[in-house]
């Protein structure tokens, strides 16, 4: 859309009634501004409306072209709360002159609008455009590629607002239009294309979006020149659909070849080099590769900084995100410093009222707090930040609970119980107002509150929060989501705190079962960092299942099964052999093997995406997929050993180990938690075992010893005290070993424990 508006530019040749100096460093500002030397012609185009003021008036035609000129200007630099009022004045000057109608009030309008979007003043913006199509639809006709560019920048704006219901038949009409009066194999058409994929995109309809930007690619490529920076574009898009479906090696392709193309043209001292720096260090910031991404962030910057200024809001992105790169690395003081730089500069550039400067506030103040660096400064920007909000988006917005939802957090955490409540309470009545009680926002904000509860013993009031939540996240997300099972087992916790254990076990056991499921379904379709957070998320999980049988030694025989098989599957996503085999499967020198699990990926990411959707807003077609995607992973086992491998390994129960044994073998699980107990997290990490022989009926749980205790054993051994337990037992022939031998400290803390439980056992697995 951009390229679009700068292409329909209108100016004067010369200024009929202006004198010769304010003619004269207009026609030299619009030279620059053409050769794209916007640094250069800024200082004249300002000069010239200085000096048109008095030497032509500010009410003349002339004036407002040249005012425009210099809006213009302070867009390429992206002042855009200076180009806006000079937009204004000079629309309203050419419609005094030409009319609605004219060429250049139509051009000034279409300025003025694209400011809006670039401040996200969308509630200006659409009254705007709306005007533009009905202008445009009585002097073109709705045949006209003229028409076909204002609805389809009304269906961008749509777009950029959320609203993709109303922006999908405004981009297919355009792209009809387009088609029909320009031709397949025109630019204008393969833009529709591109932006008809970015909605697809969004609504999760990853196959529509992927076949469109093919098509939009393979008409760029016939079209124009290798190194258009149109094919560039097109390729970044493609490259964050990649992201999302998981394909992340063929997003960091194409984010590649977008930046080589953007290196030739428009070279690499421009803005669009710089973003597709950007973008790459982006993409490997997600996949945790910071030693990639830190050096592009630091050139995006140094480009940004040369070509727009260190008071653009381009340049504060750039401080922005290399913040948030040094927060990930735990680099904080860095990280401190780029931020309040961004705050900075968002507030010259963009003003105190703007949604990003708001942001800025917010990330900063939460980062205070995450880092523990100064709680005060961090409750005051938290509350800046709401304020502000508050008066952008009112008091009944979903931006301004989110800031209630930050503060009340923050007070949690320096136990002030009573503000927390009250924030938590504020939020959630905003959230149902707006929202509505079944939806995931008003679920979050009313299980926070449940948990502050619950902290500070108020167990009898977190229950029914938390029976709500659950209910929510049932109805709306479905039994198999997952943050449905985390809040079984936050009600769990609540009834364990309570010492109802017999109603805490059924959710622990239900909440096991789903998150079992959710790692089978998932694995295969994450990033390296995705799987560490996955793995982080779930062993506090595993915390509170082992907790429980520590604090209720008579769970039921299928609770302890059902821990012992959520304890395999862990174990299985968490060493490198699984993942190697995956890695097998994607670099396999069968074309048809790398094909269909590169599908199935991307089929399987779809699923996992509209799983986390509320039911009402999951694609139609779900089942057809479900269907699909189950037919490929036949395929894929049948094709090859590595997938099958792969699967097989996460699939290990209790069952298939006790398979294995002989009658004087026992298979020993070792685990380690952190012990929940008395209402509270503990400091103590205790060493288990899960023990299973061949005529056990279900495994049994065996507590050993704490951590403390065990490195006092293995301080000299110079290993952890994990792999020294795996490593010392996996194998063992018992028969061959005495407590003498193993140390009686060792003894006394391992083997002790077990000891009874291995009567007629020769060797442990």
């Amino acid at each position: 859309m951009k390229a679009t508006l700068l292409a329909c530019l209108f100016f004067i040749s010369f200024l009929a009634s202006a004198q010769e100096d304010a003619a004269t460093l207009y026609v030299t500002a619009k030279e620059y501004f053409l050769k794209g030397e916007f640094e250069k012609g800024l200082p004249l185009a300002e000069k010239a409306a200085e000096k048109a003021k008095t030497q032509i008036g500010e009410t003349t035609s002339d004036y407002g072209t040249i005012i425009n000129l210099l809006g213009l200007f302070y867009v390429k630099t992206q002042q855009y709360t200076k180009a806006e009022p000079l937009f204004v004045q000079a629309r309203a000057i050419k419609q005094k002159f030409e009319g609605e109608e004219g060429a250049d009030y139509i051009t000034i309008t279409e300025n003025l609008v694209w400011v809006y979007l670039k401040l996200q003043q969308y509630s200006k913006a659409e009254p705007l455009y709306l005007k533009l199509r009905e202008i445009k639809q009585k002097l073109l006709g709705e045949d006209h590629p003229g028409y076909a560019a204002a609805i389809n920048d009304l269906g961008v704006l749509y777009f950029y607002m959320g609203q993709y219901s109303k922006a999908e038949p405004l981009l297919l009409q355009s792209a009809t239009i387009r088609k029909k009066a320009l031709g397949e194999n025109d630019p204008d058409y393969a833009t529709s294309m591109n932006i008809l994929a970015a909605i697809y995109a969004q609504t999760g309809y990853y196959e529509k979006a992927d076949l469109l930007y093919n098509q939009s690619l393979a008409v760029q490529k016939k079209i124009l020149e290798p190194n258009s920076p149109d094919i560039a574009n097109t390729l970044s898009n493609y490259a964050a659909l990649c992201q999302e479906m998981g394909l992340y090696e063929k997003a960091e392709n194409m984010l590649l070849q977008a930046k080589n193309i953007y290196a030739v043209n428009p070279g690499t001292n421009s803005t669009e080099y710089a973003s597709a720096l950007n973008n790459l260090g982006a993409c490997y910031l997600y996949m945790s590769r910071y030693d990639k991404a830190e050096p592009l962030f630091l050139e995006t910057k140094e480009i940004r900084r040369k070509v727009l200024g260190e008071n653009s809001p381009a340049y504060a992105n750039s401080l922005n995100n290399l913040a948030e790169l040094y927060t990930e690395m735990g680099q904080f003081d860095k990280a401190e410093s780029f931020y309040l730089q961004t705050i900075e500069i968002r507030k010259q550039s963009l003003g105190e009222l703007h949604p990003d400067y708001v942001t800025s506030l917010s990330n900063y103040g939460l980062f205070l707090f995450k880092s523990g660096k100064d709680f005060s400064q961090a409750t005051w920007l938290c509350t800046e930040a709401a304020l502000k909000r508050k008066k952008i988006f009112g008091e009944n917005s979903t931006d301004y609970a989110i800031s209630l939802n930050n503060l009340a957090m923050l007070y949690k955490s320096s136990a002030q119980a009573a503000k927390s409540e009250q924030y938590y309470l504020q939020a959630a009545a905003i959230l149902k107002k707006t929202v509505g009680e079944f939806s995931a926002p008003y679920a979050t904000t009313i299980s926070n509150l449940a948990i502050s509860y619950a902290e500070t013993g108020q167990y009898k009031k977190a229950e029914p929060y938390l029976i709500q939540t659950a209910a929510i996240r049932k109805k709306i997300l479905g039994e198999k989501n997952r943050d449905y099972a985390v809040s079984l087992v936050n009600l769990a916790g609540n009834y364990s705190d309570m010492e109802m254990y017999a109603k805490a076990e059924p959710l622990y056991l239900q909440s096991n079962k789903i998150i079992i499921e959710n790692i089978l379904n998932t694995f295969s379709i994450l990033s390296e960092k995705e799987k560490t957070s996955f793995l982080e998320g779930d062993l506090m999980v595993a915390d509170y299942n082992n907790s429980f049988l520590y604090n209720y030694p008579r769970s039921s025989a299928t609770f302890v099964k059902n821990n012992f098989d959520l304890q395999l599957v862990y174990k299985s996503m968490s060493l490198t052999d699984t993942r190697n085999m995956l890695n097998a499967v994607m670099q396999s020198k069968d074309t048809a093997i790398r094909r269909i699990f590169s599908e199935w990926q991307a089929n399987k990411n779809i699923l996992t995406k509209q799983s986390s959707l509320p039911a009402e807003k999951r694609r139609p077609d779900i089942t057809a997929i479900q269907t699909l995607t189950e037919q490929q992973e036949k395929e894929l086992n049948r094709r090859s050993a590595d997938f099958r491998s792969q699967q097989e390994a996460l699939r290990i129960t209790s069952a298939e180990v006790q398979k294995s044994l002989d009658n004087d073998e026992a298979a020993i699980e070792f685990v380690k938690f952190w012990l929940y107990t008395n209402k509270k997290w503990t400091d103590t990490v205790l060493y288990a075992a899960y023990l299973l022989r061949k005529t056990d009926s279900v495994p049994q749980f065996v507590v050993l010893c704490n951590e403390k205790q065990l490195q006092q054993v293995f301080d000299n051994a110079g290993k952890n005290t994990t792999a020294m337990v795996n490593s010392f037992y996996r194998g063992l022939d018992i028969e061959k070993q005495q407590p003498a031998q193993l140390g009686a400290e060792l003894y006394k803390l391992i083997w002790a424990p077990l000891e009874p439980h291995l009567k007629g056992i020769k060797k442990v697995s």
